[in-house]
């Protein structure tokens, strides 16, 4: 398996409100030793064969993102000083000077698991900002860019059929809003119910979401 990443997703910063932080992230990259030998391999240009430098993705945002939208992340985030941070009060979402750089490069790490995975080669992209909630036209959910649906439609306009499984706490809006109703995809979803944000989409020809009560044991999430 492949593991894709770049140090620069830790430099997408949040206001302390904000529960999507970089420790978030640094707490699983320390424990993986092979990751940090694996990127000091490529920093001195050695070959290494499990960890991959996660590359930008910013010409992939328009497979699923408004123009307009991007434009609006990226002068954003570009007016910020280095350690100044804005948020966004009705979504709670929040943008440093680099968020704007390290969302491309969490869709780049996407990309190139897709590209991997479809020539039959296990990936994992380990990234930040996360990707499911953000839609077409706006950011929710401590979410920039949906990195699952820019992959999955690389992949399509390449004539794959994708199947999404989301399984996180919450209901990945913002993939569900791309996949429904799209030729060539199928989203699955398995979350908590009465949750934000607060939706209980009915199935669709290619779309299935279960919601199950919280406290769920791992025996009964298995079945």
């Amino acid at each position: 398996m492949k593991l894709i990443y770049h140090p620069l997703f830790l430099k997408h910063q949040v206001n302390g409100n904000c529960p999507e932080t970089p420790e978030r992230l640094s707490a699983a990259v320390e424990e993986i030793p092979f990751l940090q030998e694996g990127l000091e391999r490529l920093s001195n240009g050695e070959p290494e064969e499990i960890v991959v430098l996660a590359e930008n993705g910013e010409q992939y945002l328009k497979l699923f993102h408004d123009e307009r939208y991007i434009k609006q992340i990226k002068d954003i985030c570009h007016t910020l000083q280095n350690e100044e941070i804005a948020s966004v009060r009705e979504t709670e979402n929040c943008f440093s000077h680099d968020t704007y750089q390290a969302a491309c490069y969490a869709v780049g790490a996407a990309v190139q698991a897709a590209e991997l995975a479809k020539h039959g080669q296990k990936a994992f992209a380990l990234v930040r900002p996360p990707g499911h909630h953000a839609h077409a036209d706006h950011e929710s959910g401590f979410c920039v860019f949906n990195n699952m649906a820019i992959a999955a439609e690389y992949l399509r306009q390449r004539g794959e059929r994708v199947m999404i499984v989301d399984a996180d706490l919450h209901l990945g809006d913002g993939t569900l809003e791309y996949a429904e109703g799209r030729e060539g995809i199928f989203f699955f979803s398995i979350n908590q119910k009465d949750i934000w944000p607060g939706i209980v989409p009915p199935p669709t020809n290619n779309t299935q979401n279960i919601f199950l009560p919280e406290g769920t044991t791992d025996d009964v999430y298995i079945k």
